[in-house]
């Protein structure tokens, strides 16, 4: 058996846990995978994909309700790229835009953008019309 201490930052409180195995993930730039590097016959590679994201919100109807069913995810997947719409308290959703970063390259200005979502998401596009300023062309080149 091993054991692994945790640190609450809020509280203060540590709180041990023990088990047979303990396996660790925090992300790309993981303090995890960054200790246990320096620990004898870790073998470690890494590469990033070449996909990227931006993540946009799909506001509340006018009357304050749902626009879209809200006790699921959406999922509009094309090709090689996809947006996904996770429903919040507020009746909005987060709506992420995931695909390959020259995908994102290519929306150099709002209209580049108002096109990419006419041509792939038209319904998102009837949804979210101001979708146009929320991708930040300056952020996605």
């Amino acid at each position: 058996k091993t054991s692994i201490q945790f640190l609450n930052e809020e509280t203060g409180e540590t709180v041990t846990a023990t088990a047979d195995v303990i396996l660790g993930s925090d992300g790309a730039y993981s303090s995890v995978r960054g200790a246990l590097q320096k620990t004898q016959y870790f073998n470690f590679s890494q590469y990033f994909l070449d996909h990227a994201y931006k993540e946009l919100t799909l506001s509340p109807a006018a009357d304050g309700s749902y626009q879209l069913p809200s006790n699921g995810l959406h999922i509009w997947p094309r090709e090689n790229f996809m947006l996904i719409g996770l429903p919040n308290l507020d009746k909005s959703f987060t709506i992420t835009l995931f695909m390959p970063v020259k995908m994102f390259e290519s929306l150099q200005t709002k209209e580049d953008v108002r096109r990419f979502f006419s041509t792939y998401f038209p319904d998102a596009l009837r949804l979210m019309p101001n979708v146009p300023d929320q991708v930040d062309t300056e952020l996605v080149t």
